[in-house]
């Protein structure tokens, strides 16, 4: 989720807070880990929803650890990508 990282956090946990039954509660979700330059994985779920959002904030000002757990439709499990190891753009 591009933009202001609060933003995208409030934007996850109201994402977590669609019930399943809503066609709304599945997004295209695309996770990246790139290290020292290199995407080391990009996944691609185009079917994903929510099983779990937990926020946890540490004392530091502006600081905390965002944990969200997916999972993809069952229908579409064919569709999932994992790509990698190929600089970063």
């Amino acid at each position: 989720m591009d933009g202001d990282p609060f933003d995208s956090t409030r934007k996850l946990a109201l994402w977590s807070a669609v019930p399943a039954e809503k066609s709304d509660s599945y997004r295209k979700v695309t996770v990246e880990h790139v290290a020292a330059g290199i995407m080391e994985r990009k996944y691609y779920f185009p079917n994903a929803f929510v099983i779990d959002y937990k926020e946890d904030f540490g004392d530091a000002e502006g600081t905390g650890t965002f944990t969200l757990t997916i999972k993809q439709k069952k229908d579409k499990l064919g569709m999932i990508t994992v790509e990698g190891g190929y600089p970063a753009a």
